[in-house]
């Protein structure tokens, strides 16, 4: 799959992480919740240099796309990955504000399956927003004509 080619490691890194230590935290093994947070915090720093690396706009080559903000397919691409990155640190800000709020909120390993949850389903989302704006744009590369552009 080529989705799997555009993660970096500290991404795949954290969520074995994550993965590990909450399934370890399952048979009541000390420890593992902090282990758990440290994999998010490797996991949220590969999200945002993912979202750094593939937001960049204007990537197209064309300089009647990249002047159109309608027309250009990496600046919408762009809004969106920043959104999500946003989102993503937001909900995980909205958990520690409750386990402060609620004292050992987080110590409960059944507190850990949303975190776990919205962390893999953003990740993934992520990359398939990548991987769409990278086939458009690779598609309008290779075929000027159909979009009446020239090179």
């Amino acid at each position: 799959m080529r989705i799997i080619k555009r993660i970096n490691f500290l991404q795949v890194l954290g969520m074995i992480i994550m993965v590990v230590s909450f399934v370890l935290n399952l048979f009541n093994f000390k420890g593992m919740i902090d282990l758990f947070f440290v994999g998010l915090a490797i996991n949220g720093l590969g999200f945002t240099l993912l979202t750094i690396k593939w937001s960049k706009e204007g990537k197209t080559g064309f300089k009647k796309m990249d002047k159109s903000y309608d027309k250009n397919l990496t600046r919408k691409s762009s809004d969106t990955m920043l959104f999500m990155n946003v989102a993503y640190y937001f909900t995980l800000c909205f958990g520690i504000l409750v386990d402060l709020i609620k004292n050992n909120y987080s110590k409960d390993v059944f507190s850990l399956i949303p975190i776990l949850t919205l962390s893999l389903v953003f990740n993934y989302v992520l990359l398939l927003v990548i991987d769409k704006t990278y086939n458009q744009v690779v598609e309008i590369i290779k075929t000027p004509k159909k979009m009446n552009l020239k090179k």
